[in-house]
């Protein structure tokens, strides 16, 4: 499944930035938030049932504004309020590690709009042998 989230640079955050922790908190809610509606809108879409995944792997596509030097890995706090947000639309009981087993990160290309970050989450189920 694969699920994509536009964030606009007054949203966005990494772990390079040094803000006041009430704009760091702000932030932080508005992502989550994001997460959840559009992760709620794509379960309506698709007619799937609660929770969507038992165990998943996750591999964030992170696309920037330019094609400047970046560290997709600096994007962690972005994708944690992102996958909080899918948490509590249902897409795992539980975003911890025997539900969400690994997060992987890359660069993808440029959204070639000023202040404008684009965050793809491909998930992946993991089928335990019985």
């Amino acid at each position: 499944m694969q699920i994509s989230f536009p964030i606009s640079s007054d949203m966005w955050m990494t772990s390079n930035q040094r803000m006041h922790w009430g704009e760091k908190a702000r932030r932080t809610a508005r992502v989550r938030e994001l997460g959840e509606q559009v992760g709620r809108s794509e379960i309506n879409r698709q007619h799937l049932t609660r929770p969507v995944f038992n165990q998943c792997a996750v591999t964030a596509v992170i696309s920037y504004p330019t094609k400047r030097r970046a560290d997709p890995a600096n994007t962690s706090p972005t994708l944690k309020a992102l996958i909080d947000g899918l948490t509590k639309a249902g897409y795992w009981e539980d975003d911890d590690s025997t539900h969400v087993i690994s997060v992987t990160y890359m660069r993808g290309g440029e959204t070639r709009i000023k202040g404008r970050y684009q965050v793809t989450l491909n998930i992946t189920p993991i089928y335990k042998e019985q």
